[in-house]
């Protein structure tokens, strides 16, 4: 019954994910794992932009290079947490 949700073999005879990982659902305290570990990453991100722009702006480096850069490293740590909430239902922590 499970078989027409399987996804077919890579070129090397691997599975894209695990099984179970494909054929279960995802539960309710998954998905609120997914959704704290989502806001964290955000909160985590905006309090790192501010620090950064702080300490780039004490210094004599460029007024924007601070903003440019603490903007890069949000949308690094959001994208981090965003990809780590996902796999957590498939990797089983």
């Amino acid at each position: 019954m499970h078989d027409a949700c399987m996804l077919p073999p890579l070129p090397n005879g691997l599975l894209a994910a695990e099984d179970d990982a494909l054929v279960n659902d995802v539960t309710a305290v998954e998905v609120v794992e997914a959704t704290v570990v989502f806001a964290a990453s955000v909160v985590l991100a905006v309090l790192l932009r501010r620090l950064l722009v702080r300490t780039l702006d004490r210094q004599d480096a460029d007024r924007h290079l601070g903003r440019l850069t603490g903007r890069f490293l949000g949308l690094v740590v959001v994208a981090v947490g965003v990809v780590y909430g996902l796999c957590l239902p498939a990797v089983g922590v």
